[in-house]
């Protein structure tokens, strides 16, 4: 899913609400996105240095744990 994600030309914003279409069936809320912000931006940073300085892996592994956080919400088994 994190791929998907990341291969859209979706503005960063857009992408976000991608991510919560794809998983959970509507957009994200103002409150979710400053925690996924938050979340997404930390986590890349962490990472930098365990994936070599390669921006772009770790980009992409900060979306994949956000991706699965979405999957593992109460919301996920209820989507309609």
């Amino acid at each position: 899913m994190a791929k998907r994600i990341l291969a859209t030309k979706l503005d960063y914003p857009n992408r976000l609400n991608y991510a919560y279409h794809l998983a959970l069936g509507r957009p994200s809320t103002a409150e979710e996105r400053k925690r996924a912000d938050q979340y997404l931006l930390t986590e890349a940073k962490a990472l930098i240095p365990l994936k070599g300085g390669d921006k772009e892996k770790a980009a992409l592994l900060s979306w994949a744990t956000f991706c699965q956080a979405l999957f593992a919400s109460a919301e996920f088994p209820y989507l309609n």
